[in-house]
C-alpha cells in the first residue's frame, strides 16, 4: 500500500527560510562587507563626517586604495585613511607633492585650505622605506588629518579591509575609487 505523503508544515518552512538568510547575511557581514561610521574630517572631500562606507574585508590591498584599521591610539575605534606606502615602497614628500618610489603622485583628491589658493598643506619628509608587514597611510584633508606621518606604520595585520562603497546617506552613495 501506498503511504499518504505528510504535508509540510507552512510555519516550518518559512522559519527555515528565515534562519538560512539571517546565517548567510551574518556571515556576509562579519567576513565579506562590513559597514562602519566615518568620524571626523580627515578624508574630506572623500567622505564626511558620519558617511557609512561598505568595508570589502576579504579582497586584495593597492596603492591609494580606502583601507580601514585599528587606531593606534583607541581600543575598539577604527580609522579609514588612503593607503599610500606597501611594504618596499620609498615614500617621500618634497614642497607638498607625494613622491612613490621616486615618481611624483598626482593626488587630486587632496584637500587645500583654500580651492581658488595653493596652500602647502603638508610638511617635507625625506624618503622612507615601508618596512615588510607594514602600511603607510595618509588622510586626503592632509591639514586635519592623524595618520602615518603622526603615528608611523601601521602593521598590515591590523587592517579590517579596504572601502567598497559610501552607502549612506543617500545622496553620497558611490562605489569606492
Amino acid at each position: 500500500m501506498d503511504q499518504p505523503i505528510p504535508e509540510k508544515n507552512p510555519f516550518f518552512s518559512v522559519l527555515k527560510t528565515v534562519v538560512i538568510t539571517a546565517l548567510i547575511v551574518i556571515l556576509v557581514k562579519q567576513f565579506v562587507l562590513t559597514p562602519i561610521n566615518v568620524k571626523g574630517m580627515s578624508m574630506e572631500p572623500t567622505y564626511e563626517d558620519k558617511d557609512v562606507v561598505l568595508v570589502d574585508r576579504i579582497s586584495a590591498l593597492g596603492h591609494s586604495q580606502h583601507v580601514v584599521f585599528e587606531s593606534p591610539y583607541h581600543d575598539g575605534e577604527l580609522y579609514i585613511k588612503r593607503l599610500i606606502g606597501l611594504p618596499g615602497d620609498v615614500i617621500e614628500m618634497k614642497d607638498d607633492v607625494l613622491y612613490l618610489n621616486g615618481q611624483a603622485q598626482e593626488e587630486p583628491y587632496v584637500k587645500r585650505a583654500d580651492k581658488n589658493i595653493y596652500l602647502r598643506t603638508t610638511e617635507d619628509f625625506a624618503p622612507i622605506t615601508v618596512p615588510e608587514g607594514k602600511f603607510f597611510v595618509m588622510g586626503d584633508n592632509r591639514i586635519k588629518s592623524q595618520d602615518s606621518r603622526h603615528f608611523g606604520f601601521i602593521d598590515a595585520d591590523i587592517v579590517f579591509g579596504k572601502s567598497f562603497a559610501t552607502i549612506y546617506p543617500f545622496s553620497h552613495i558611490k562605489l569606492a575609487k
